[in-house]
């Protein structure tokens, strides 16, 4: 799969968009567990899920100082 490396993730518009990157990229993956870490001053994403991913997991991790979002989900 191929994906641009920012995009809207609504058909809205608006002012705002998403960067599809992070510190832990997982795409096309399956039963992946992101546990136990420390993910600080990191300037962007901590974790994007996005495209085809089942069955993964993202628990007991700390996020610290991160410029965008601990966590992002986009299929």
């Amino acid at each position: 799969l191929s994906f641009s490396t920012t995009g809207l993730p609504s058909d809205g518009g608006g002012d705002w968009a998403i960067a599809r990157r992070a510190a832990i990229h997982i795409s096309g993956a399956e039963n992946v567990a992101i546990e136990d870490n420390f993910i600080h001053r990191i300037d962007g994403n901590g974790v994007m899920i996005s495209g085809y991913s089942r069955n993964t997991m993202v628990q007991r991790n700390e996020f610290f100082l991160v410029g965008e979002n601990g966590v992002v989900s986009w299929g």
